[in-house]
């Protein structure tokens, strides 16, 4: 929703447009614009029907004024060819069509119409960067306007590294009505210029699996773009940082998330183990988001320069509690232990999704079939309401009410 200060903002731009980029005509409009703009702030100042009644207000004049400040305005914005003006006028134009509500019961309010058509015509012409999260599921899982967004795109590139669908991208091009370009990790972190290519002269989409905020390299792309001038509009989706809740565990009750990597002979980082401590000490629950290698090169292929790429690989849950309980041995601090309750995560937000819960020591075992997997750490402290819902998908019931009777009172 648009703030006051929005609309201060947009008054603030037009005011100090370049002259030198506009014909005298056209600052001749603009100057109309921006005085009609004021005007009717000073008229509608309050946002009160009941002006219409006290006389204060001739209706009609009013219309013809609303009527001849938006095709000044859409003359302005057809010769100043500048994306952020453009915006700055549709803001305004929007400005305008909340105070002719006033009118929705006149009969004037027809005359109107054209006002709201072109302002519809303005927004589709600010050319810009979308990046719009598709959800967690398959090409439906769009949103109805990252959908409508994806269809004005001349150019639509699909990040394939952070994250997958459980379609792909020739799937998504058939329901989109769109190219998809697969982007991979070398692609949107070294050749982002190329992605942002005429992104201030055309339409372009980076469409991102679950929310576009999920990964630091979305953020950076956004900068980047913001640094070239070009308007971004971020449409947010579901990602597993919500989603999550499907396991039982209420959202607010988890601290910080972290992502467990694979590990190499010569590479076992356990800085994530820290975290689990402090949140475990707090009562909170972790969500453990698991390690994908998409593209990835051996460290051989690597040095020589040899652009071959090893098999996808996806971490699942029992990979990763092994290395949990590793990382535990060599601690030794009692962040976890094996008798630790956990819940195994796979596929969330599809037809398939599998949920169980146990100890790790139970869940190290067990089958959670096709990627993608999550692993949520429960913390020391648990709600009754949490514990009878977790229980249902408990991989033994029996040892579950045991450790929640000993470990929670409950």
């Amino acid at each position: 929703m648009r703030t006051k200060g929005d609309y201060h903002a947009a008054l603030e731009h037009l005011s100090v447009l370049p002259p030198d980029n506009l014909s005298k005509n056209m600052l001749e409009k603009l100057k109309r614009v921006f005085v009609a703009f004021k005007s009717f702030q000073q008229d509608f100042q309050e946002h009160d029907p009941s002006i219409l009644n006290t006389g204060k207000l001739d209706v009609n004049a009013t219309i013809d004024r609303f009527e001849a400040v938006l095709y000044d305005m859409g003359d302005v914005a057809e010769e100043y060819d500048d994306a952020n003006t453009r915006i700055y006028l549709t803001i305004m134009a929007e400005r305008l069509l909340q105070m002719a509500k006033l009118f929705q019961d006149e009969p004037e309010q027809q005359s109107f119409q054209r006002g709201i058509v072109w302002t519809a015509e303005l927004s589709s012409k600010t050319e810009m960067l979308y990046v719009i999260g598709l959800g967690l599921s398959d090409e439906k899982d769009i949103t109805v306007r990252g959908l409508e967004a994806v269809k004005s795109c001349e150019r639509v590139y699909l990040e394939a590294y952070t994250s997958i669908l459980m379609v792909d991208s020739t799937k998504l091009s058939e329901y989109y009505g769109k190219q998809v370009i697969v982007a991979d990790r070398e692609m949107v972190e070294s050749e982002s210029d190329a992605i942002l290519a005429d992104a201030d002269k055309i339409n372009v989409a980076f469409l991102v699996v679950g929310d576009p905020y999920g990964a630091t390299t979305h953020t950076d792309l956004v900068i980047r773009a913001r640094e070239l001038d070009i308007p971004v509009q971020v449409i947010h989706n579901a990602s597993i940082m919500n989603a999550i809740g499907a396991c039982g565990l209420q959202l607010y009750n988890f601290g910080q998330t972290i992502s467990i990597v694979f590990f190499t002979d010569t590479w076992r980082p356990d800085s994530f183990y820290d975290r689990i401590k402090e949140n475990r000490a707090l009562g909170l629950h972790t969500l453990c988001l698991l390690d994908i290698k998409v593209k990835e090169q051996s460290i051989e292929n690597l040095a020589r320069g040899r652009k071959i790429y090893e098999p996808p690989r996806y971490m699942t849950v029992n990979q990763a509690i092994e290395q949990l309980l590793e990382i535990e041995d060599n601690r030794g601090e009692k962040a976890y232990t094996g008798e630790t309750l956990a819940i195994g995560c796979a596929r969330v937000g599809q037809p398939h999704q599998t949920l169980i819960s146990g100890t790790l020591q139970q869940l190290v075992d067990a089958d959670f079939g096709g990627p993608l997997h999550s692993l949520v750490i429960v913390g020391n402290k648990m709600h009754e309401l949490e514990a009878e819902f977790v229980k249902e998908y408990a991989i033994d019931k029996t040892s579950f009410d045991e450790i929640v009777k000993r470990d929670y009172s409950l």
